[in-house]
């Protein structure tokens, strides 16, 4: 699957597990690395361990791109002009799990018609009952919110859904006065992202 060096001044474990969020020209890239060395004070090391099918090819333009500016150096005259701007995340996580990205597709919502409280119908954290998709086989997944907020916690999968355009956004664990929920980073405390999904059959 192959591999990259980042340049940081942060020294981190050989074997530590770490997530990386690309932002470059050709998408956005998620995906799962192991520290393989660590040189301080110049970067680390990595080897992917995990990639997300939608972004293997956005991955591999990306290689052939950097490696035909570095077999073709441009001379630039600032730091702007340089040919590959990118942004870079990386997230160490301190379990050795490696998690599994999930795309939501779609959401089975709460009976909000069955509550007679009208502020429990509107409840952040009740307005969800299970999300559901696809995995790369094509097989289905369904899981209870409850279940689907365990397996964030527990570090083993990533959740997230994909907006027109190839946008994607991660669902992360909120937490209301009554409990913990599923919303994605750009809903604020209503889950309204996740709710315009269709229903899952």
């Amino acid at each position: 699957m192959g591999g990259l060096f980042v340049e940081t001044e942060e020294v981190r474990d050989v074997d530590a597990t770490v997530r990386l969020d690309f932002l470059v020209q050709e998408g956005q890239i998620r995906a799962e690395a192991v520290v393989r060395h660590v040189k301080p004070g110049r970067g680390l090391g990595l080897k992917f361990t995990a990639l997300t099918e939608e972004d293997g090819p956005r991955l591999t333009a990306l290689m052939t791109r950097l490696r035909a500016v570095r077999l073709n150096p441009a001379p630039t005259r600032n730091e702007s002009a340089r040919p590959f701007p990118w942004s870079l995340r990386i997230e160490i996580v301190r379990k050795r799990t490696v998690a599994q990205y999930l795309h939501i597709r779609c959401v089975v919502k709460a009976d909000r018609t069955s509550r007679p409280n009208k502020r429990d119908r509107t409840s952040a954290h009740e307005r969800i009952q299970s999300v559901g998709g696809a995995k790369p086989d094509g097989s289905r997944w369904i899981l209870t919110q409850d279940k689907a907020i365990s397996c964030i916690q527990d570090g083993t999968h990533v959740f997230y859904i994909e907006k027109p355009g190839g946008l994607r956004l991660d669902v992360i664990v909120a937490t209301s006065a009554h409990g913990n929920y599923l919303k994605t980073v750009a809903d604020r405390e209503q889950p309204d992202k996740l709710l315009s999904l269709p229903s899952c059959p």
